[in-house]
């Protein structure tokens, strides 16, 4: 770019000097001071000797450029949602700058857009996916509250295809539409110019905005609610206006803070809901009507007729609930003229009262009767009249709790008119300002204790009436207590708790959100495990409480296992009050299902501790068997004293068989992956391990074609857990198979010093029973396990550097991998052996070969692809084959003393290179068919042929399994002899 294009900016300006405005014509001097002219900088001060001017053809360098683009960068912080805003109108004093920046981007081949805005954070638009260059003209894009730019078409093609709700994305693919903020639409709506007009469906709208008020917005009451929480605040936005306009001179600062606030708590809403509120249609006179959203937005640019417009909102606020009344001196007269507030009356009471629903077999009706007498002989509202008011809600509160017409379950008719009546009453001060207390006359709490604002801003459906019935909880909190800590916990109680029985039922009929999220993440969400500790003082519980004689109908227990049950109770309660929090949480979030039933350790509890009086109290004996089964879900293996075990009426053998299969929090760290490689590292080395052993003390483990001899039952318990983990393949269940290991066999085989064990026991045994439960066998320093795909690759490059023996062990060793990946067996079992085979490898080279293959596998790198084992697969077996073939073409050419020096060697590299050619693989089945059809079509001596084909033959042979007389144990005669003797 030019000097002399920066002077026909700077003429372009100065021809529109007048138009300008102060900050554009501060702009202006500066570009005339730097390009009209060069300033001796040394000059004395006061005077401005012009060194030579700038020559027109003279290119602007990187700084100039620079410069020019932090002018824009500060005019758009001077005209951002200003009138002289680009995305409001391209023309007057905009054109000469976004001609310049569309020239200044092509030099810095940068999207015009970005010169005239840098805040711009996006390249791509989150709802229609174009990118920025695309943006015809400034005002095809709006920018929301954060910087990212949106193209309205995007705005308009959601709302053809979006069920008419006005709503953007904050960026790309996002999962969930939100509702546009005030300012967003503000920036919309002032977009001007006759060339915003469009036809769509042959109706005529001049803009995007008017097609947004002509058929978006008579919709938008269809969906969500009001979010009555803000309309106290929006009260306060016409109060704030009032005293502002009021003063001399006139300041509305605060007025535009209460706006701004107003606007930020509104976008926590639902999108549903704010765009019913952004539609509530507002009255004026004349027969005129307005969006609310059209008087919001009016606010944020302080028009000339906001007086009568708020006055409008005022008054639809006080008729759709009369609490919302000003105190400002401005609105008394209409408060007057509705009746309303401090200006209710005896007339417009028996007009109210009259209004009840009731049908006329209610028992209330002649009650109503009587009132509605009174009222008409009287003329002011006495005491007595509200005393006899609150008598018939009372009476009327007794007959509708928990049924279809509960004030929380309707909102609609019949309770529409008591609950307007209530309104009246505490908006006019003759009852509490909580005229929920008048509904429900049970409740003692006024304020919520998170927000510390009246209930009575939130709708009923949106509150669960307490156990008690002294209490309200709001919905809302028990969702962002979930979210925020994990737990549905109501927070009308300090420490937060849990829903009662009672409160979860009443949930279900609060507003549809309410349930649908419980229904949809808290029920299904994966439960978190508890403690071993935790567990165990469960099994106790159940130990002292679960008496079978208790779970027969009409039969009492006696006083010693009462007396022993109460003791076990009082035990575990204080168990549980010594619990920290999260753990205190996480076993009330336990979730039983016994029989046909699923219920929560927190609504057991709170059953079990009901009053004596209380329908709803639960048997201790028969809530035990839900905590027997709790304990079953952790660990199937665990003992009960005899008359549990026994009893038929319990079953405690089917319950083991449904066990839920839970983790323990202390294994929350190792995710299935992990759990799934520690079992079968304890497995291999179970397989491989050589263990010391008296004489006629070992017992032979096998599993397929490997067998280890072990010294003790608890290996043989060891081995037939993770053995039919193995053969099953069962991945899913690898963190709860790794978890009982540990706790039910590992842990106490470490800690075992009976006589018996104490005798035969060697140390090496004891050494390798602790590397398990310290973890140190998994440490990277002492794995000797790898993935299959990792030893092939990894040895498969060494073999070539070793010396011969080791070379052959390992080729050997790769074989063994690739006839097992061969076989019909799943890969949990198929790594098992791969790793028993690579055990024994290590055992049989040299030291220094083991110590580099473990250096090797040990290193930190990334999982080996598929096409890499692949690619290594074929190397190897090209080589094996080449090595048969070439071995027999040279027993077909002896030469002098029976030796044909460098024949090998040729015949190798031959038979390589023709076995290379044209080799696409998917799998190691379809290398070695591919490898099988070459060698027929090969130009080689049938011996040759046939020996390659052996080889692959041997490979592809089945690996037949050791026979094995019991579930792969074999024990030894003497083995039993000797435990019964030193028994």
């Amino acid at each position: 770019m030019l000097v002399g294009r920066v002077q026909e900016f700077i003429n372009a300006l100065e021809s529109i000097k007048d138009k300008l405005s102060e900050d554009d014509k501060a702009l202006l001097n500066d570009f005339q001071e730097k390009y009209s002219g060069r300033f001796d900088p040394k000059a004395e001060e006061g005077t401005s000797d012009p060194l030579f001017p700038l020559e027109l053809d003279s290119p602007l360098n990187e700084d100039d450029l620079a410069w020019i683009r932090a002018c824009f960068a500060r005019r758009w912080k001077n005209i951002a949602d200003k009138e002289d805003d680009y995305t409001f109108y391209p023309g007057g004093v905009n054109i000469p700058w976004i001609s310049l920046a569309k020239d200044l981007a092509a030099e810095l081949k940068i999207p015009y857009l970005l010169v005239l805005i840098p805040t711009l954070k996006n390249q791509v638009d989150p709802d229609k996916l174009s990118r920025l260059e695309q943006a015809p003209d400034t005002r095809a894009i709006f920018l929301s509250d954060d910087g990212v730019w949106h193209r309205v078409l995007g705005l308009l093609e959601h709302l053809q295809h979006g069920k008419g709700q006005l709503a953007t994305y904050d960026m790309a693919k996002q999962f969930r539409p939100r509702a546009l903020t005030l300012n967003e639409l503000y920036r919309i709506r002032s977009k001007r110019g006759e060339d915003l007009a469009f036809q769509l469906k042959n109706e005529h709208y001049s803009s995007f905005w008017n097609y947004v008020l002509r058929l978006i917005a008579p919709n938008w009451q269809r969906r969500g609610d009001c979010p009555t929480h803000l309309l106290p605040s929006l009260l306060d936005i016409i109060e704030s206006y009032y005293d502002a306009a009021g003063r001399e001179p006139k300041d509305f600062t605060e007025f535009q803070k209460c706006l701004k606030n107003f606007s930020i708590a509104l976008s926590a809403c639902s999108l549903e809901d704010i765009n019913h509120f952004y539609g509530i249609p507002i009255d004026f006179g004349d027969k005129k009507r307005s969006y609310l959203i059209e008087i919001l937005l009016d606010c944020m640019q302080n028009t000339e007729d906001l007086h009568d417009k708020l006055a409008a909102v005022a008054k639809w606020l006080c008729q759709f609930d009369p609490t919302l009344v000003g105190k400002h001196e401005k609105l008394q007269p209409l408060y007057q003229s509705l009746k309303v507030g401090n200006y209710f009356e005896v007339a417009q009471l028996c007009e109210l009262v009259q209004a009840l629903e009731l049908n006329d077999t209610d028992p209330l009706k002649p009650e109503i009767d009587q009132l509605v007498q009174r009222l008409r002989g009287e003329d002011e509202i006495k005491p007595e009249i509200i005393e006899q008011i609150k008598q018939i809600y009372a009476l009327r509160w007794k007959s509708i709790i928990d049924t279809p017409n509960d004030y929380t379950r309707r909102q609609d008719r019949p309770n529409r008119s008591w609950i307007h009546l209530a309104r009246h009453l505490a908006s006019a001060g003759y009852i509490h300002p909580n005229y929920y207390r008048l509904l429900i006359p049970t409740l003692q709490m006024d304020k919520d204790l998170v927000t510390q604002e009246l209930f009575t801003i939130y709708p009923l459906s949106h509150l669960i009436l307490s156990d008690n019935g002294t209490k309200l909880i709001l919905a809302q909190h028990l969702i962002d207590h979930h979210k925020a800590n994990g737990t549905f916990y109501q927070c009308s109680e300090h420490p937060p708790c849990p829903l009662t029985q009672k409160e979860l039922a009443r949930l279900a009929f609060a507003a549809p959100r309410y349930p649908d999220y419980f229904i949809r993440v808290v029920e299904t969400e994966p439960e978190p495990g508890i403690s071993v500790k935790t567990v165990e003082a469960v099994r106790e519980l159940v130990n002292g409480t679960l008496n079978p004689v208790g779970l027969l109908l009409g039969y009492d227990i006696s006083a010693t296992q009462l007396d022993t049950a109460d003791k076990a109770y009082a035990k575990f309660l204080e168990f549980i009050a010594g619990l920290e929090q999260t753990e205190l949480d996480r076993l009330f979030k336990q979730r039983i299902s016994f029989r046909t039933k699923r219920l929560s350790v927190a609504t057991i509890l709170q059953k079990i501790q009901h009053k004596f009086d209380d329908d709803d109290r639960g048997c201790i004996a028969v809530y035990g068997q839900y905590f027997l089964q709790l304990v079953l879900d952790y660990n199937p293996q665990a003992e009960f004293r005899k008359e549990i075990e026994k009893d038929d009426r319990i079953e405690i053998d089917s319950l083991r068989r449904v066990s839920a299969k839970k983790v323990y929090r202390e294994y929350d760290e190792i995710d299935e992956q992990e759990a799934n490689r520690r079992a079968l590292i304890i497995f291999v080395s179970l397989m491989t391990h050589g263990f010391s052993y008296l004489p006629f003390t070992s017992t032979s483990l096998r599993i397929w074609d490997k067998s280890n001899n072990v010294p003790d039952s608890n290996c043989i318990d060891l081995f037939n857990t993770l053995s039919s983990f193995v053969e099953k393949g069962d991945v899913k269940q690898s963190r709860f198979t790794y978890a009982s290991v540990m706790e039910n066999i590992v842990k106490k085989a470490a800690a075992a010093n009976d006589f018996l064990t104490s005798w035969t026991r060697y140390n090496d045994t004891l050494e390798w029973w602790k590397s398990i439960e310290n973890q140190s066998i998994f440490a990277k320093e002492n794995n000797t396990c790898f993935e299959p795909e990792q030893l092939f690759t990894v040895l498969w490059s060494l073999s070539s550097k070793r010396q011969f023996k080791s070379r052959m062990l390992i080729e050997n060793f790769l074989e063994q991998i690739v006839q097992t990946s061969l076989q019909p067996k799943n890969p949990q079992l198929k790594w098992a052996r791969i790793n028993i085979e690579f055990n024994k490898l290590l055992g049989s080279v040299p030291v220094e070969d083991r110590a580099k293959m473990l250096e090797e596998l040990r290193k930190e790198s990334a999982p080996v692809s598929s096409d890499q084992f692949l690619k290594a697969n074929r190397e190897f077996l090209i080589h094996r084959l080449a090595s048969c073939g070439a071995r027999e073409g040279c027993k077909r050419r002896i030469g002098l003393f029976g030796a044909n020096p460098g024949a090998f060697k040729l015949f190798y590299q031959e038979l390589t290179e023709k076995l290379k050619e044209e080799m696409f693989i998917g799998s190691i089945k379809s290398l070695m068919g591919t490898l099988q059809k070459k060698i027929e079509k090969l130009a080689v001596s049938k011996l040759q042929s046939d020996s390659m084909l052996e080889y692959l033959q041997k490979l592809s042979t089945t690996i037949t399994a050791q026979p094995s007389p019991e579930k792969g144990v074999t024990i030894e005669d003497e083995h039993v002899a000797m435990e019964l003797a030193l028994a």
